[in-house]
């Protein structure tokens, strides 16, 4: 039952109603179940609603998955590998509805894949990125990915021959924390879902475990950076030799950062708790929302 809640929850929601995230709210599609292994899911990383497809990007092969708006599964696409088409880590997708093409970004194989996308997908081909990419989104046919680097955690990036390179990179991974300046704990602030608001021209990257959001222009020329609501962060601890620790709250809970949601009031952040029972990671015991 893990494998479905995570979608069902997380993902169906956000596409299909505009109600406050929380255990209690009644899945609109169900996908997969206790008796259901071909159409059941593992960890889902992101789920992209495209064209009356459910496209669902999973840790583990086959790491892309397409079903209908009514929960049947069509297609099961990306093997475990390094050949064409072959993933061995999906972070996040994008997809670009211009040229109807998908994009996987796949850290371990230092790659973006392309999907052309029809009623399925089929590989088209391979752009080369050293980025730790977590998340993606598109201002106009502007591309910009988070990644946390030495030059910022935000880069415009455009397909150029088999790469895609960097146009510019901008943004700080900062944070009001005692471990603030530890390069472990900047790499989390830096690290998380990123959101294009159309609205204002504005870059909004959410840290997926230290709970702030950072605003930035799409030109770069300016940051604000502000906890998120309410957000009960892991404890993070520096160890010896210029170590890093995470562990369990007191409380026994702890958020993270699942993704946005796009409503008629603005943008929202959606978090996930996690308890000693529901650990996260594609099973979480509750979610809300927080509009920022």
């Amino acid at each position: 039952m893990r494998a479905f809640t995570s979608l069902c929850v997380s993902a169906l929601i956000l596409a299909f109603t505009t109600a406050t995230l929380g255990a209690q709210v009644p899945p609109p599609v169900v996908i997969g179940g206790e008796d259901d292994s071909r159409e059941s899911l593992a960890e889902p990383r992101d789920v992209q609603l495209i064209a009356g497809r459910i496209v669902v990007l999973e840790r583990e092969a086959p790491f892309l998955k397409v079903f209908t708006l009514d929960g049947r599964l069509v297609q099961r696409v990306g093997r475990a590998g390094a050949g064409p088409g072959e993933l061995r880590y999906g972070a996040a997708m994008l997809y670009q509805p211009a040229t109807r093409r998908l994009l996987v970004f796949d850290t371990p194989n230092a790659r973006a894949s392309e999907f052309a996308f029809g009623d399925t997908l089929s590989f088209a081909r391979s752009f080369a990125t050293s980025l730790a990419v977590s998340g993606a989104c598109m201002l106009g046919q502007r591309l910009f990915i988070a990644a946390y680097a030495a030059a910022g955690i935000v880069h415009e990036v455009a397909p150029q021959s088999n790469e895609l390179r960097v146009l510019r990179s901008f943004g700080e991974p900062t944070a009001k924390h005692p471990l603030a300046a530890h390069p472990l704990f900047r790499s989390f602030a830096g690290e998380g879902s990123l959101f294009c608001d159309t609205a204002s021209r504005r870059l909004l990257l959410a840290s997926h475990v230290v709970g702030v959001l950072h605003r930035l222009p799409s030109d770069g020329t300016s940051q604000s950076t502000d906890p998120i609501a309410g957000f009960e962060a892991v404890v993070m601890e520096a160890a010896p030799d210029n170590g890093f620790r995470q562990k369990m709250p007191a409380s026994g809970v702890y958020d993270q950062v699942v993704g946005f949601r796009e409503a008629p009031d603005g943008a929202h952040v959606i978090i996930g708790r996690a308890d000693r029972e529901h650990t996260g990671a594609g099973d979480f015991a509750t979610y809300r929302e927080v509009r920022v």
